[in-house]
């Protein structure tokens, strides 16, 4: 490895200069047939017209494994790229084509073929007084050099370039976005134009540029400029990128794409007028068009979106719209057509929403395991035969750094099958969740879930899919998993009494009996004050337990406090101490009342009650 200690402070000197072979035309890159597409792609003019347009920018690219014509200098620069030449080794390169000027750095050579090796940077340190121009043919000397993981020959400051003529500028080679992600497979096109399509902006700037990233989502890679300046007015985060054409370069152990003209950056033409939420999934609308949906039923909304499906349902089927303004209230189920921004393809900003009647859209069915699939994200769909696997998954509170930190996924109501269901639209009214319990049917939209975890004290960021109901109705046919002949789901008024209670002194507590001739399995029965504006007033909930027929369970302080044979203890302070001066204590079963004791002031020995009644 060398550096270069020419001790020079080299200016970018930027240069358009087009690389193109305008006799080469292929198909322009699809636009949604829904959409009228502007007829502007090229940077350099955004107002261009579509016949330009076809001719700048659809120039049709061999593909890396190409047969060329033979190389000039007899291979020379593919044996200096693919290292038979040792490094220091004095060349000459005769007739290589110029493909760029990189300012006043150097400039990139060709043997003019697309095979690999055949580019090569060129250091001189008075490049910038030097006359050539891409597609000279021009012969040189320098030394084989390595510098911080690119490849160059290295010219000395008074060097003679001599050129010879004009030769044909080689195409560039069209590679795929995993060969620009892998390190190994695109060393062999250093110094090389090369061609990505089908692209994303990133982030916008960086060092001038910005990083792009496929469709698809793959490595993200930067776009600088050196040969010639960008734009960036002309570019937004999330745009859409048919074409990516530049000089592969490797320095300072980076590689980054040096586009030679804004014509090498071909955008997508944005769209205007009505299209569909699949087109907009799909990625044939460009990001920041203005477009319109027609038709589409409000599935959900909460305080940041409004999320609407096509009437078909199914995959890609979901959207979401932000609307913090909320200029029309709507409804789930409403029908509404809606102008908007897409800023994402599953997100939009609303400018305009009208409604235009009422939809019954119904839940798609699908499988667990294709909850997890992006295409159902925002879709409205129904798993069946859910069994609650964790109910209420943990989450954690730590004092971190001065402030307490949540970790775990808040949004979970419970889990069946390795898949989450949320709360995030609604709190069911149920309070009784275990493990087995089941439902006939949960339905809801697919929605995101981020949220920190902490392991091995490292705070890691997830993400999980999660099916979220909307309404009551998308719980079909609770069934909780009894352990007794009688279960919470399946009593009725009287099945439990509140048998006596012990109020006003330092050990209080509740009696409650069984008068019936079957088990009755205790768990998510509530003891509860009606009144919920009282201080500190909460529920107790049992937990679990069996309370057999013709038997008592006392609720309260201390165990101590209990006389005489009581099965069941559960020790609790009844969710706040019982008011002195008069209270209502109601036994429940979810909703239902199943028994109530209503007592007043100046009662402070307890309470005998008569079995069934309803006030004491």
């Amino acid at each position: 490895m060398h550096r270069h200690t020419h001790g020079l402070l080299i200016p970018f000197v930027f240069f358009a200069v087009c690389g193109c072979d305008d006799s080469s035309t292929t198909n322009q890159p699809p636009v949604s047939p829904t959409i009228d597409a502007a007829t502007s792609t090229s940077i350099t003019d955004m107002f261009a017209s579509t016949e330009d347009m076809l001719q700048d920018s659809t120039m049709a690219l061999p593909e890396s494994d190409a047969s060329m014509q033979e190389p000039r200098a007899s291979g020379l620069i593919r044996r200096i790229q693919n290292g038979e030449i040792a490094e220091g080794t004095s060349v000459t390169l005769t007739n290589v084509v110029v493909t760029a000027r990189l300012g006043g750095k150097g400039f990139f050579v060709s043997d003019g073929s697309t095979q690999p090796f055949s580019g090569l940077y060129v250091y001189h340190p008075n490049a910038s007084r030097l006359t050539i121009a891409p597609g000279d043919s021009v012969t040189l000397v320098g030394l084989v050099k390595s510098y911080f993981g690119g490849t160059q020959v290295a010219m000395n400051a008074d060097a003679i370039v001599s050129i010879s003529g004009v030769s044909e500028l080689p195409p560039p080679v069209l590679l795929s976005m995993d060969e620009l992600c892998n390190a190994e497979e695109i060393e062999p096109w250093e110094g090389m134009p090369i061609s990505i399509e089908n692209l994303t902006v990133d982030t916008l700037p960086v060092d001038g540029g910005f990083m792009v990233s496929g469709v698809e989502g793959e490595c993200v890679f930067p776009i600088r400029p050196g040969i010639s300046s960008i734009e960036l007015g002309l570019f937004f985060s999330g745009q859409s990128i048919s074409r990516m054409t530049g000089i592969l370069h490797f320095e300072d152990n980076e590689r980054f794409l040096l586009p030679r003209s804004n014509d090498d950056i071909i955008t997508v033409p944005l769209a205007t007028g009505l299209t569909t939420i699949r087109a907009i999934r799909a990625g044939d609308v460009p990001l920041q068009s203005r477009i319109r949906l027609e038709g589409v039923v409000v599935t959900a909304r909460d305080d940041y979106f409004v999320y609407v499906s096509s009437t078909m349902g199914g995959p890609r089927s979901g959207f979401r719209i932000t609307d913090r303004e909320r200029p029309v209230t709507v409804e789930v189920g409403d029908l509404i057509d809606v102008d908007l921004i897409v800023l994402t393809t599953t997100t939009g900003r609303s400018s305009q929403i009208r409604v235009a009647g009422t939809a019954d859209l119904r839940p798609v069915t699908i499988q667990p395991g294709e909850l997890a699939e992006e295409a159902f994200l925002y879709s409205l769909v129904r798993l069946s035969t859910v069994t609650v696997t964790q109910p209420n998954p943990a989450v954690e509170f730590i004092e971190m750094n001065g402030e307490t930190l949540v970790f775990g996924d808040q949004s979970a109501l419970f889990l069946t099958d390795g898949v989450t269901i949320s709360r995030r639209f609604i709190e069911p009214s149920f309070p009784f969740l275990r493990n087995g319990d089941e439902f006939d049917h949960v339905a809801g939209l697919i929605i995101k879930h981020n949220f920190r975890v902490l392991t091995d004290g490292v705070s890691t960021d997830e993400e999980v899919l999660a099916l979220a109901p909307r309404l009551s109705t998308d719980f079909v046919n609770y069934q909780p998993r009894c352990d007794s002949e009688r279960c919470v789901g399946a009593l009725e008024a009287g099945d439990l009494i509140i048998s006596e209670i012990f109020y006003g002194g330092s050990c209080e507590w509740i009696e409650i009996f069984n008068p019936g001739t079957e088990d009755i399995d205790l768990t998510h029965v509530t003891i509860q004050d009606p009144d919920s504006s009282r201080p500190g007033t909460r529920p107790f909930r049992f937990g679990d337990g069996i309370l057999p027929a013709g038997r008592y369970a006392v609720v309260g302080c201390l165990p101590e406090c209990l006389e005489g044979d009581a099965p069941l203890f559960f020790e609790s302070d009844l969710g706040s101490a019982l008011a002195n001066d008069q209270d209502t204590i109601e036994l429940r079963a979810g909703d239902l009342v199943l028994d109530r004791v209503e007592y007043v002031a100046r009662r402070t020995n307890g309470m005998q009650l008569d079995p069934g009644t309803l006030s004491g």
